[in-house]
């Protein structure tokens, strides 16, 4: 009765919670944004495919990359930190395949 109950109050919470926040994948050309959508764009939290294998996980406002997230180039360069309007904006950290960091 006890692993009903708590699986019952879990699904309930979850089911509240995507209620405000509709989750869902939206696909540009052959890009995939799998996340939070408001208006039709990506809003809140949510991953980002690009076709070239590169992904953006984190935040974002209007279909822009805004708040906390790490890029991850194909070339395996990466950067974890703030973002603007899809521009690495504030404190972060880039690191480049070859190993070095800024």
């Amino acid at each position: 009765m006890k692993t009903f109950i708590t699986a019952f109050l879990l699904l309930t919470t979850a089911n509240a919670y995507s209620q405000n926040k509709i989750i869902d994948t939206l696909h540009f050309g052959g890009d995939t944004y799998i996340g939070e959508i408001k208006n039709g764009k990506p809003n809140g939290k949510g991953k980002y495919l690009y076709v070239d294998g590169s992904k953006y996980e984190g935040s974002f406002v209007e279909g822009e990359y805004s708040g906390e997230g790490t890029v991850q180039w194909a070339n395996g360069n990466t950067y974890t930190g703030t973002w603007k309007d899809s521009k690495m904006d504030g404190i972060g950290t880039k690191k480049w395949g070859d190993g070095g960091v800024y």
